[in-house]
């Protein structure tokens, strides 16, 4: 295996969604999360004509679809949707064909980006993308270098992932530790004030120009199935799993998912049947590459 695939295999295995169907199938939680925060605070965002636009973390492109193409004027010049897992980037090629749109492979914490993206887009939006990255530094200079003068970002992430604490719990248990759960954790989890700490950062990148809104999202599954699809659909690890133990993992990690200290069940008054409920922190970051 040479390098750069072995790079990319690391990348499928600890920073991405390895089931496309099952993110479809489970996302309506964070999608209808973005499409509020979209509603509530796309008047941030200064479009141009002729906008070139790319967006960071596609998924399968129904977030997209519903949350950010309807605010995108008819007469943007191109679309660029990219995503660090490869089968997600051919899974939403299959979804969507426009002739001003294309889908890519690409991680934005990486070292290095493509030369044909520095100083090419006027906007550019990620969706629950954030708080997966490690490298923030690095993140934040690459979105700066993609940047046009004038440029914008506008991110939607959470403080913390109800995961986190599962991860954290599983990278010290005695059978899943050698797992590597701890590179899932969002990098400030473990941290009293995230936010100080996602400013912290921005204040040693090139971004001087940028604020936050934060939002506080609560909800309530439709099912305990669709519960399931959603938190089985975001842990990479499931794949790595050998197929014997498959059955324990999973009873294990979604057990201590439906109840942690952000999810948690009810009960329905009329019914009686149990509701599964989730509340994240959402932070909507804006920043401004300066005109020259």
């Amino acid at each position: 295996m040479t390098l750069l695939a072995l790079a990319s295999a690391l990348r499928e295995s600890f920073l991405v969604m390895l089931q496309p169907e099952l993110w479809e199938k489970g996302s309506r939680m964070t999608t209808l999360g973005n499409k509020f925060c979209m509603e509530k605070y796309n008047h941030l965002i200064t479009w141009k004509d002729n906008e070139s636009i790319l967006e960071l973390g596609i998924g399968d492109g129904g977030n997209s679809r519903i949350s950010l193409w309807p605010y995108i004027p008819n007469n943007f010049k191109e679309f660029i949707g990219t995503d660090v897992s490869e089968s997600m980037v051919e899974y939403v090629k299959k979804k969507v064909t426009h002739e001003k749109m294309k889908f890519m492979v690409l991680d934005f914490a990486s070292p290095t980006i493509p030369l044909e993206f520095e100083g090419r887009f006027d906007h550019i939006f990620s969706f629950i993308v954030l708080h997966w990255i490690r490298d923030l530094k690095q993140a934040f200079s690459n979105l700066y270098k993609m940047l046009k003068p004038g440029g914008e970002i506008f991110l939607i992430f959470f403080e913390r992932s109800s995961a986190d604490e599962i991860y954290d719990y599983l990278s010290k248990h005695p059978k899943w530790s050698k797992y590597g759960h701890e590179k899932l954790i969002s990098p400030f989890h473990f941290h009293e004030n995230p936010l100080k700490e996602y400013e912290k950062v921005l204040k040693e990148s090139p971004f001087t120009d940028y604020h936050f809104e934060v939002e506080n999202w609560s909800y309530s599954f439709p099912n305990e199935q669709a519960f399931e699809d959603l938190f089985f659909s975001i842990n990479p690890i499931i794949n790595k799993i050998p197929q014997e133990d498959v059955d324990e993992y999973k009873s294990l990690y979604i057990g201590k998912m439906k109840s942690n200290n952000l999810n948690w069940i009810t009960e329905c008054e009329n019914t009686g049947k149990k509701v599964f409920n989730s509340q994240l922190k959402l932070f909507i970051l804006v920043a401004k590459k300066p005109d020259i």
